[in-house]
C-alpha cells in the first residue's frame, strides 16, 4: 500500500521519537525533523524509508507551538478540533483565543523528556503560576514517596499492611540485578505477601512484556488468585499474562510454556521431590528447562534444610545450575558445605551485641582466622577488636562498635551463606514473633470413660497371639490408635467396617489403597467379639464425648467476637459432626468445603468452622481471636503443627489474641491417648511452639513408633517420649543444628533496617489527605479529568473527558495511553474515554474493600507522575506581584527553583529498575528548594521569604499577583531579552552549586554506603557494579521548575495588569 506523506506533514514511526515533521520527501525516502523547544526547534534529524512512516492526525488537547510572526514570539496553545479549509486544526490559545492553523505552521515535541526548567524562564515560556503551584504539590508529594519507597512502589500501592520483615525480603530482591530466589520464611510469615509485591512490581516495570507463570499445589490455586486480585490488584491481567497453573496441569503437560521472564513456584520442596523419582525425574527436567530459560524465578518453600538435603539441593539446582549439580557427587558435595556451614553458623550464633565484649572477641577471632583472604571481613574485624578490647570483661560499648558487630554478620550471612539467594524469616526473631498471635497452650476437658483403651488394648493382645509380625494386622492397629485420640464415633466406624468386612466410602475416609484392603481383610477366629466389645464402648463414650463438646462449644460462643475451628481428620466425621450440632447453631456454623466460598472469618454471624484434613493445607484461618478443637488428634504432630499454621500466622491486626487449643479425653489417665496428647503438648509443645523446623527428624521419630507400635503398644510412646526429653534430647540437638544454619540464612540485619523504611512509608500514609487535595487539585481541577465518586464514601475513579462544548481533559489521548497501559478499566469506560479502577487514597479504606491505593505505583499515578518530563506547562512561570511598600522605581526580582537531586542512572542499562531501587536506597533522592535574588545570592530572610513563598492568586480573585506570561513587556525597561537570559542563566549555575554543597553529606555518605555494599559479599555482575559507581559519582541536579517572582508597587501592578 502506497504511503501519502507529504512536506510539512505531521508524521510518526516507531523509532521511539515521537511526533516529527516532514522536512525533505524523496523517492522512497523522508527526513523527519524534531522539535524540541522554541530554544530548540530544529533539535534533531533523522532520515527513514517512506514506508516506516506514516502521516498522523492530532488528536485533541495534543499540546502544539507556533510561531507568530506579529509578535515574534512563540506560543503554546491546544488543539480542540479540525479547522476549515485551508486551515488543519483549531488551536485554542491562553485567554481563550483561537487560532486556525496549518499543519505547516505548527510543531508538536518530540518525545523526549524536557531537560531544563531555567531554560524557559530564561527564554520567557512560562505558563500561569496557579498550574505550576499546583503541579509542583503533585510532584513534591510523589518525589516524597519516591524517597521513602526507595523504588518499591509496588509496596506503597497494594492493599496490604507493610511489615518490616517482609519488606526486607522484598528489597533485597528487588535490589539484585539477578531476581533468582528462593524465599525460605517459616509457615505463616507472608512468603506469598512478599512474592505478590515482587510480581507486582516486575509488572508495573515492564507494562507490555511481563509474563508470568505461577505453579502451586492445586489446593493453592484459589488462594493465589484471590491474593493476587484483591490485594495486589491485578485481576485484569490473570490468565492473560500472568496464568496461575498446578502441579497437577504441569505433570499433565495441561499448561502453556510460553516463555515466561518471571517464574513463581509456590512449595517448591514438593517440585524438589520430583528430581529424585525415577516417575518425577523429566517432569523435573522440563520444568529447570523451563524456570532456567526465564529471567527471574521465585521459589517458595518453608521446608526445613536439616535432613532435606537432597531436595533442598533440587531447589537450588534451579536457582543456580552452574554451582549446585544434580549427582550424587553433587549431594555430597552440598551436605559438606552444609556441615561447614553448621559450624559456622554457630559461631554467628554467638556473634551478638546481646553478648560480652570476651565472647565477641573470641568468635571474632574464629572468624578471622577462618576467613583470612576475605579483606572486607578483616577490615570491619580491625575496627571492631579496638572497641571490645577496651572494655573486655563487659557488655557495654559505643554504638558504632555495635554497629560494626551487625556488618559482620550481615556479611558472613551474604558471603558465606549456604546460598547468597536464600533468604528466611523466623517466628524466634524478635521483630517477627509479636506480628504472629502465638500459641496460648492446650487446654483439656475430660468425659467419664467407658473401658475403650482397655478394648483395643484387649483387641491387639488377641491379634498379636495370631501373628505378632503380620504387617496387615499392624497397618489396622494403627489405624484404631490414631481414630482412639479423638472423638470415639471414628474409631467405632473404623471397627465396624472391619467386623462387618464392609469398604468405607472413599468420599469420607481418606485412606491408602492398602490401608482399605487391610481394614476389610479377613478376620481371625475369636476378633469379632473383641470388635463387637470395641465398638459398643466406643458408642457409649461418644455420648459423654458429645456432652463436654456441646458444653464446650457453648461456652466459647458465648465470649464475643471469638472464631472456632473444630479440626476432623476424616471427611465423614467432620459430616457427622455437623449433622448432630448444625441445627443448634443455624447461620453461625459451616462446614467447610475447598470448593466454596469460606464464609468463616468474612461474615461476622459464621463463628464455627468444621473442618476436614483438606482444610490442613492451602486456606488461611487466622484472625483476631482463634480458637481450635480437635474433634479428631492426629498421630504425627507435624500435621498438628500444620492446623496450628492455619491459625497462627501473620496477622495485619497487632492485637490479636493467641490461638487457643482444646482436646476432649476420657478420664483414663494411663489410656493410650492421654499419653500421646502428653507427648504432643509436653515433649513437643506442639501448642506452644512452631515445630515447622523439626518436620525431619519428626518424621524420622513417627517412622520408629510405626516400626513398633504393633509390638510395643504403649511402650512405643513411652520409648519415643524418652528420646525426645531424655539423655538424647533429640530435638534439642536438632534445633541447635537449626539455629546455627539459620544463623546464616536469616535477613536480621535487614529487618532492622526496613524497619526504618516501613516507618518512612507509614509517614507518607499520615499525609493521605493532603496527597489527596495535591492530587485532586492537580489530576481534577487543573488537568480536567472528571471524578467519579463510587457508591463508597472515599472510593473514586478518574475518567477522561474529550470535552465536547466544555472544556475536556488537557492531555492528550494517545500519550495518556502510551503512559497508562495498566490503570484503565475499560469494562467500565472506552478506548475514547477511558476510566480508572475504583480507587482510594486512605490506605484502611483500601485494604478493607480490596480496593486499588492511590499512591505512588498505582498506574494512573504514575502516569501522571511521569507525564511531567513532557508536560510544560507550569514547568516555569513569572510573576508580578505587589508590595505597598515599594516605590514606583523599585522593582527587584527573586528566583525559585526547585531540584531533584539523585544518583545518575543511565536510562538504557539493562537492569535500570534494580539499579535505581539500590541507588534510591543507599542514596535517598532529595528534593530542594532556593530563593535566589538577581545576583544569584540566596534569600534566607525570614521577612523576605514570607513575602515570596505564598502560592500565586491573581489579581482578577482578589489576590496580589499578576501572571507574566503574556505581558514580558512589563519589564523590558529593566532586562532586553539578552540581558534576562544571562541573569536567569547564572542564577540557575549558581543554585545548582548551592543544591551540590548541601547535597554533599548525603552524597559523601551514598558513596560510603556504596562502597560497604559492593565489598558485603553481594555477587553482582561486574557490569552492574560499574553502572553503580558511575551513577554515584556524579549526582544528577534536575532543575524541575522555575520561577520569577517581580515585587512591584500598586501603581506598577496596576499599569502592568492592563498591558
Amino acid at each position: 500500500m502506497e504511503v501519502t506523506v507529504t512536506l510539512d506533514d505531521l508524521v510518526y514511526s516507531n523509532n521511539g521519537l515521537g511526533i516529527g515533521k516532514a522536512i525533505d520527501v524523496n523517492a522512497g525516502t523522508v527526513t523527519i525533523g524534531y522539535f524540541d523547544s522554541p530554544m530548540s526547534p530544529d533539535a534533531h534529524r533523522v532520515t527513514m524509508a517512506l514506508s516506516d512512516v506514516k502521516a498522523v492526525n492530532l488528536n485533541q488537547e495534543e499540546l502544539v507551538h507556533y510561531f507568530n510572526a506579529e509578535t515574534n514570539q512563540w506560543e503554546v496553545g491546544r488543539v480542540v478540533g479540525p479547522a476549515p479549509a485551508p486551515a488543519d486544526y483549531r488551536i485554542q490559545f491562553p485567554n481563550d483565543v483561537l487560532r486556525d492553523l496549518a499543519q505547516a505552521e505548527i510543531y508538536v515535541r518530540w518525545d523526549k523528556p524536557i531537560q531544563d526548567a531555567v531554560e524557559w524562564l530564561a527564554n520567557q515560556q512560562t505558563y500561569t503560576p496557579f498550574f505550576q503551584d499546583s503541579r509542583m504539590a503533585f510532584q513534591n508529594h510523589m518525589l516524597e514517596q519516591r524517597e521513602a519507597c526507595a523504588g518499591v512502589t509496588a509496596a506503597l500501592s497494594s492493599s496490604i499492611a507493610l511489615e518490616p520483615h517482609q519488606l526486607a525480603v522484598v528489597r533485597r530482591v528487588l535490589s539484585d540485578p539477578i531476581q533468582r530466589y528462593l524465599l525460605a520464611d517459616e509457615v505463616g510469615l507472608g512468603k506469598t505477601i512478599e512474592a505478590g509485591l515482587i510480581l507486582r512490581q516486575h509488572v508495573l516495570e515492564n507494562p507490555q512484556q511481563h509474563q508470568v507463570l505461577i505453579l502451586v499445589p492445586e489446593v493453592l490455586l484459589a488462594q493465589w488468585h484471590a491474593e493476587l486480585t484483591e490485594r495486589f490488584h491485578l485481576a485484569e491481567l490473570m490468565d492473560i499474562s500472568i496464568r496461575i497453573r498446578s502441579f497437577e496441569q504441569f505433570a499433565a503437560d495441561d499448561i502453556e510454556l510460553d516463555q515466561a521472564n518471571l517464574v513463581v513456584i509456590d512449595e517448591a520442596h514438593q517440585v524438589g521431590e520430583w528430581a529424585w523419582s525415577t516417575r518425577s525425574s523429566p517432569r523435573y527436567q522440563a520444568l529447570a528447562e523451563l524456570v532456567h530459560a526465564s529471567d527471574k524465578l521465585l521459589l517458595l518453600s518453608a521446608t526445613p534444610l536439616v535432613g532435606n538435603e537432597r531436595n533442598f539441593l533440587a531447589m537450588l539446582h534451579l536457582l543456580d545450575p552452574q554451582s549446585y549439580q544434580l549427582t550424587e557427587d553433587g549431594v555430597v558435595e552440598f551436605r559438606q558445605r552444609i556441615e561447614i556451614r553448621e559450624q559456622l553458623g554457630g559461631i554467628i550464633q554467638s556473634f551478638r551485641t546481646s553478648n560480652g565484649n570476651l565472647q565477641l572477641r573470641n568468635s571474632l577471632n574464629k572468624l578471622l582466622q577462618t576467613f583470612p583472604m576475605d579483606d572486607h571481613l578483616q577490615v570491619l574485624g580491625k575496627a571492631l577488636l579496638p572497641y571490645l578490647a577496651a572494655n573486655l570483661f563487659s557488655k557495654e560499648r559505643p554504638e558504632e562498635a555495635n554497629q560494626l558487630v551487625q556488618q559482620v554478620r550481615h556479611h558472613i550471612a551474604n558471603r558465606h551463606g549456604v546460598h547468597h539467594r536464600l533468604l528466611r524469616n523466623r517466628r524466634s526473631m524478635p521483630q517477627v514473633g509479636n506480628l504472629l498471635p502465638g500459641l496460648a497452650g492446650l487446654e483439656r476437658r475430660y468425659y467419664q470413660g467407658a473401658g475403650v483403651g482397655e478394648s483395643l488394648s484387649a483387641w491387639r493382645d488377641h491379634m498379636m497371639l495370631t501373628d505378632a509380625h503380620s504387617t496387615r494386622f499392624a497397618s489396622v492397629y494403627r489405624l484404631f490408635v490414631e481414630a482412639s485420640l479423638g472423638a470415639p464415633l471414628v474409631l467405632a466406624e473404623l471397627a465396624s467396617a472391619r467386623l462387618e468386612q464392609r469398604r468405607l466410602n472413599p468420599d469420607g475416609f481418606i485412606l491408602s489403597p492398602q490401608q482399605c484392603q487391610d481394614l476389610c481383610g479377613p478376620l481371625v477366629p475369636g476378633e469379632g467379639e473383641w470388635l463387637r466389645e470395641l465398638i459398643e464402648r466406643a458408642r457409649n463414650e461418644q455420648s459423654g464425648y458429645q456432652r463436654q463438646l456441646n458444653s464446650l462449644l457453648g461456652q466459647l460462643l458465648r465470649e464475643s467476637a471469638l472464631g472456632v475451628v473444630i479440626f476432623c481428620d476424616h471427611p465423614w466425621s467432620a459430616d457427622q459432626l455437623f449433622s448432630d450440632i448444625g441445627l443448634n447453631y443455624s447461620g453461625q456454623i459451616q462446614r467447610h468445603n475447598p470448593s466454596q466460598t469460606l464464609r468463616f472469618g468474612q461474615d461476622t454471624k459464621c463463628r464455627v468452622l468444621i473442618c476436614d484434613r483438606r482444610a490442613e493445607e492451602g486456606i488461611n484461618l487466622h484472625g483476631s481471636h482463634r480458637v481450635a478443637i480437635h474433634y479428631d488428634v492426629l498421630f504425627s504432630p507435624n500435621r498438628m503443627e500444620q492446623r496450628n499454621g492455619r491459625l497462627n500466622r501473620y496477622f495485619a491486626d497487632h492485637h490479636a489474641m493467641a490461638v487457643r487449643n482444646f482436646v476432649i479425653l476420657s478420664n483414663d489417665e494411663q489410656s493410650l491417648a492421654n499419653h500421646w496428647i502428653n507427648i504432643l503438648d509436653r515433649s513437643f509443645e506442639v501448642f506452644d511452639r512452631s515445630i515447622a523446623g523439626l518436620q525431619f527428624v519428626i518424621d524420622d521419630q513417627m517412622s520408629q513408633v510405626d516400626n513398633c507400635l504393633y509390638l510395643d503398644g504403649l511402650d512405643a510412646l513411652l520409648a519415643l517420649n524418652e528420646r525426645l526429653v531424655g539423655e538424647q534430647k533429640v530435638l534439642e540437638t536438632e534445633l541447635d543444628r537449626i539455629r546455627n544454619l539459620e544463623a546464616l540464612m536469616s535477613v536480621d540485619a535487614d529487618v532492622i533496617e526496613a524497619g526504618n523504611f516501613v516507618r518512612k512509608l507509614q509517614q507518607i500514609d499520615e499525609l493521605e489527605l493532603e496527597f489527596e487535595q495535591a492530587a485532586s487539585c492537580w489530576i481534577n481541577k487543573q488537568l480536567g479529568f472528571v471524578v467519579n465518586q463510587a457508591e463508597s464514601p472515599g472510593v473514586i475513579r478518574y475518567r477522561f473527558n474529550h470535552g465536547g462544548a466544555a472544556r475536556g481533559t488537557m492531555v492528550s489521548l494517545k500519550m495518556l495511553i502510551r503512559h497508562c497501559l495498566l490503570g484503565f478499566d475499560f469494562e467500565h469506560g472506552h478506548c475514547d474515554a477511558p476510566v480508572t479502577y475504583e480507587m482510594s487514597y486512605r490506605r484502611a479504606s483500601a485494604q478493607n474493600r480490596h480496593q486499588r491505593v492511590a499512591r505512588l505505583g498505582e498506574p494512573f499515578h504514575d502516569a501522571m507522575s511521569s507525564m511531567l518530563s513532557y508536560e510544560l506547562r507550569g514547568m516555569a512561570s513569572a510573576m508580578v506581584r505587589k508590595i505597598s511598600v515599594l516605590g514606583n522605581d523599585d522593582m527587584p526580582v527573586f528566583f525559585r527553583l526547585d531540584y531533584l537531586v539523585s544518583a545518575c542512572i543511565d536510562e538504557n542499562s539493562e537492569n535500570v529498575g534494580a539499579l535505581r531501587r539500590l541507588a534510591d536506597r543507599l542514596m535517598p533522592p532529595k528534593q530542594c528548594t532556593v530563593w535566589l535574588n538577581q545576583k544569584g545570592e540566596r534569600i534566607i530572610n525570614p521577612a523576605i521569604l514570607k513575602i515570596l513563598e505564598p502560592q500565586y492568586v491573581s489579581y482578577e480573585k482578589g489576590g496580589s499577583d499578576i501572571n507574566l506570561a503574556k505581558r514580558w513587556s512589563a519589564i523590558e525597561a529593566l532586562f532586553s531579552k539578552a540581558q534576562w537570559k544571562d541573569v536567569c542563566q547564572g542564577v540557575g549555575e549558581q543554585a545548582e552549586h548551592l543544591v551540590a554543597a548541601e547535597y554533599q553529606t548525603t552524597h559523601q555518605q551514598g558513596m560510603d554506603n556504596l562502597a560497604n555494599y559492593l565489598a558485603s559479599g553481594a555477587q553482582l555482575p561486574e557490569t552492574y557494579r560499574a553502572g553503580l559507581r558511575k551513577a554515584f559519582e556524579r549526582p544528577n541536579y534536575k532543575c524541575l521548575a522555575s520561577r520569577a517572582v517581580f515585587l512591584a508597587s500598586p501603581d506598577v501592578c496596576n499599569a502592568i495588569k492592563n498591558i
